[in-house]
């Protein structure tokens, strides 16, 4: 595929990322209505990982994430931590899917088998990541202009549906509990930007990895503060913990004549494309982890296997959706070793390789014989 991920490109691809699933899943209420704390002090945070991810691209410019770890560790450790990443991003693509297949199933096609959705998704989601890394950054562009229109859109029309009691007060005693809630929406939302170092292969020379990082996490920052401030302001804290997918339901409630279905219509479409774009890129970034191992000139021709193994395990992943939303309990324990705990190992000995690179003395030239 030619051509470059633009600077915009990428800043939607990470949107995208790190926003998707909490989208149709919501935030965790750890601390109550004080779980915009909690999002606030994930930030910081946040923001220094994605510095090092920045920093992982500018070292090693037109490289993905395994061709990264086999220029630093060498190829034999490289293959079996490629390993790890193929599992845990196809396990992700799998839930992902199995997460927008049950958001379809239970607000779309109610009486449509479940395993027919799935397909649908499995049919939409591989022609796009057949499509490649850069036509994929387009993709996104797209759907994150759709998502800012969608939020901002839920938010103007339910502002006379809004009762300041269900958000007020700001701060109580269950704020201590915030930073047990920014622990978990570290690995989910923001952690899960890990997989654009597999995508970013061809980010463009002029697009700053740093600002693209910085600038998406903000933005996906900013955009969850203002749908968590709509969504429990329309419904209350109790409503929110009893309700599946709370986004959705808070779609439902405004009743502006034909405007609120519309605005309910338009939720659910974006939420799918939004849903359809994660699950592309996992697929890219599984399939590309694959094709490092087996040394692959390119992973187009494992994509579509990869899509389907996705598929399988999105439909045996959860028998219910009381496990399904049970399982971000344990996703947040072992992600972080594959968002955070490779990637600053990986940066801390490409840093250190490459300062004692530029201070090995160079050889002395043999003397020329006069």
């Amino acid at each position: 595929m030619s051509g470059k991920i633009s600077f915009r490109n990428a800043c939607s691809v990470i949107i995208l990322l790190q926003i998707c699933n909490s989208l149709v899943l919501g935030m965790p209420l750890i601390a109550g209505t004080n779980a915009w704390l909690s999002l606030v002090i994930a930030l910081p945070p946040a923001l220094l990982l994605m510095l090092v991810y920045g920093r992982l691209i500018k070292l090693f410019p037109g490289k993905n994430l395994f061709e990264m770890l086999g220029l630093t560790f060498g190829r034999v450790t490289a293959v079996i931590i490629s390993a790890l990443y193929a599992l845990h991003f196809m396990s992700l693509t799998g839930i992902v899917r199995q997460n927008y297949s049950q958001f379809v199933h239970m607000n779309v096609l109610i009486n449509t088998n479940f395993n027919v959705i799935v397909l649908l998704l499995l049919c939409a989601c591989s022609y796009l990541a057949l499509s490649g890394c850069v036509n994929l950054s387009k993709w996104c562009k797209l759907i994150a202009l759709l998502i800012f229109i969608t939020a901002f859109a839920l938010t103007a029309f339910s502002i006379s549906r809004i009762n300041p009691h269900n958000i007020l007060p700001l701060i109580d005693e269950r704020a201590k509990l915030a930073p047990l809630g920014a622990l978990k929406l570290l690995p989910m939302p923001f952690g899960e930007a890990v997989m654009a170092l597999v995508l970013f292969k061809k980010l463009d020379e002029k697009a700053n990895p740093y600002k693209v990082f910085i600038t998406g996490c903000t933005i996906s920052f900013l955009l969850l503060l203002l749908l968590f401030f709509t969504t429990t302001g329309i419904l209350g804290e109790n409503m929110i913990k009893n309700s599946y997918f709370p986004s959705i339901k808070a779609a439902n409630v405004l009743h502006i004549g034909s405007i609120g279905t519309r605005i309910e219509v338009l939720v659910v479409f974006v939420f799918i494309l939004a849903g359809i774009s994660k699950a592309a890129a996992g697929v890219i970034a599984s399939s590309s982890s694959l094709a490092y191992i087996y040394n692959l000139p390119t992973p187009h021709p494992i994509t579509l296997p990869v899509a389907l193994t996705t598929a399988a395990f999105s439909v045996i992943a959860f028998e219910n959706m009381i496990q399904m939303f049970e399982f971000i309990n344990t996703f947040v324990i072992y992600a972080p070793f594959f968002q955070t705990l490779v990637p600053l190992i990986l940066w801390i000995t490409a840093e250190i390789k490459q300062k004692s690179a530029k201070t090995k003395p160079k050889p002395a030239l043999p003397p020329t014989k006069s």
